[in-house]
């Protein structure tokens, strides 16, 4: 079974992508985070992306990935496998080297953090 077939991933999912837009940071900065999950990823994710604007030279998004269990992303990526990951892309060039942990919390926060820099830094 797929992660997006599973409905106990999707109830985690729906709960991230919740919390996330709750916590009073994202309410502050005006952040929306929505769903950026693919079916061929190796799970789903959440992201931020900023408006549109011509001043930018490409896309500009903060994605959070995240597996359902820490066994899910061991299992997927090997022992050091963590169960969050951000991706940061600025003006169309994606890094993969952001902060991975396997803290729920801790990821949203650093999530947060990773689009207020790309906002400020645009």
């Amino acid at each position: 079974m797929f992660w997006f077939e599973n409905e106990t991933y999707k109830t985690f999912h729906a709960s991230l992508l919740k919390d996330i837009n709750a916590l009073p940071a994202s309410q502050i900065a005006k952040m929306e985070w929505v769903n950026s999950s693919y079916n061929n990823d190796a799970t789903g994710s959440i992201m931020f992306e900023q408006d549109d604007d011509p001043r930018n030279n490409g896309e500009n998004y903060v994605q959070l990935f995240a597996f359902e269990t820490t066994e899910d992303a061991v299992r997927e990526l090997g022992d050091e496998g963590k169960q969050y990951g951000i991706s940061v892309c600025r003006d169309g060039e994606v890094t993969y080297d952001g902060w991975e942990g396997n803290d729920r919390e801790e990821a949203m926060v650093q999530a947060i953090i990773e689009a207020e820099n790309l906002m400020t830094n645009a």
